[in-house]
């Protein structure tokens, strides 16, 4: 009886002991609810695919402004949370994040970045891609001037590039603007050589429409492939070619209007003439002379604006230019000043001088695509147009262009590309003393 008893309570205390240990075990293993994750300091090195390390990569807990750059071997030592990410880069090449993982050794191959690196320049002897590009040049996608009101691609290139300068000086339509590469680079001037596929040209007999790509060579460079004539500069113009697609056509319009800002009020005649003359009686030397111009004299031409402005200012369309004898201008004589000539009529000089609106158009008709199985084609009508503010023979520029791209194989070892641009501009002006008209 006492045996038995001794051995059900041994079996007792080994079950005890046992739920003991098993509760220890599972509060040693699961951590407490809220609990802080490990630490745990990782190293590694970064390269490249050729096994080089990286110099200066920047190695950052993502999400966070915990980080490290690598040393001159390319390696690097960061602690962080056992179960965060780690971001690994570098300029020009593709940033990479990975798990951390309780890891304490990570190293890292990191990819060039081949979207930035294989962009095409257009360069003196041809195209190069970014990567291979040493001298100062700068790339001018055609989808900045596609996203500007432009007439020419003069204005398209304003403040489109870094060191280049455009600068109007004069409101003339069709004006050749001043440009500069880096500034003034001679005291007697100065500007860029301009390439329309490879032939000289000018920007403004240019398409905006037509054009593909646009590079500004800017340093010392180019003079070794263009000669002096680069001496301040190059900017190649690259036009658009036929594609392998289907043959389609594009047709853009746009339509503008400018108007003249704020202008000064001409003063009133009869308000003049009223002030003039009591500014002449209360001049301390004045002598008692009549104020005039041209021997109209003041005093007698103020009724005479007065009876107009009385009688017919409400009845004349101010646009009319006629002139009637005994309605806008009288002969009037008097003892004291003879038979003279006096004009009553009241302009307004800013409608009779300038339009409401100058009117601008920009029409663009493309064809592209294929031609057969061995040519494609790229041609193009284009025609722009701006009128000047006045009313009466105004300013006008019109622009008349064409461009033919026709590239065909005739052979596995013979491809024909002929290019043809044709442009015509039409300028008239009013008269002026110093440059004629025409």
């Amino acid at each position: 009886m006492t045996k038995t008893f001794e051995t059900k309570s041994l079996r007792v205390l080994k079950l005890a002991v046992c739920f003991v240990l098993l509760s220890f075990g599972l509060m040693a293993t699961v951590p407490a609810q809220g609990a802080a994750p490990q630490n745990v300091t990782v190293s590694g090195v970064v390269a490249d695919v050729n096994g080089e390390p990286i110099i200066g990569a920047s190695v950052v807990q993502d999400g966070t402004l915990n980080g490290t750059v690598t040393d001159i071997d390319g390696r690097y030592t960061l602690t962080v949370p056992a179960n965060s990410k780690i971001a690994f880069s570098f300029i020009g090449y593709v940033t990479q994040v990975l798990d951390v993982n309780g890891r304490t050794r990570i190293n890292v191959t990191l990819n060039e970045d081949t979207v930035l690196l294989d962009d095409v320049v257009v360069v003196g002897f041809g195209t190069q891609t970014k990567a291979n590009l040493t001298g100062a040049v700068s790339a001018v996608d055609s989808k900045i001037l596609n996203d500007r009101p432009i007439r020419d691609l003069n204005q398209g290139l304003q403040g489109a590039t870094p060191g280049l300068t455009v600068l109007y000086t004069s409101g003339r339509l069709g004006d050749e603007p001043t440009m500069n590469i880096r500034g003034t680079g001679s005291l007697s001037g100065g500007s860029p050589l301009v390439l329309v596929d490879g032939v000289q040209s000018s920007l403004s007999m240019v398409n905006p429409d037509d054009v593909e790509s646009i590079s500004v060579l800017k340093d010392a460079a180019s003079a070794s492939i263009y000669g002096s004539r680069a001496a301040f500069g190059v900017i190649l113009i690259t036009t658009k070619k036929g594609t392998e697609d289907q043959l389609k056509f594009d047709f853009t319009a746009s339509v503008g209007f400018a108007m003249l800002g704020d202008m000064p009020t001409v003063a009133d005649p009869e308000k003049f003439f009223r002030s003039a003359y009591e500014n002449y009686r209360h001049y301390p030397d004045w002598t008692g002379a009549a104020p005039e111009s041209w021997g109209r004299y003041y005093h007698i031409n103020l009724p005479v604006v007065q009876e107009w402005k009385q009688k017919y200012a409400s009845q004349i369309n101010p646009l009319d230019l006629n002139m009637v004898y005994g309605r806008d201008f009288v002969t009037v004589t008097t003892p004291d000043y003879g038979t003279q000539t006096y004009f009553g009529r009241v302009w307004d000089p800013k409608k009779v001088l300038y339009a409401d609106a100058a009117l601008s158009q920009n029409y663009s008709l493309r064809m592209s695509g294929k031609l057969g199985n061995n040519s494609s084609v790229m041609a193009s009508l284009g025609y722009n147009s701006k009128d000047g503010v006045y009313r009466y023979n105004p300013e006008k520029n019109a622009r008349y262009n064409f461009t033919l791209n026709l590239n065909t194989k005739l052979a596995k070892w013979l491809t024909s590309d002929i290019r043809v641009m044709a442009s015509r501009q039409d300028y008239s002006e009013p008269f002026n003393d110093v440059g004629g008209s025409s």
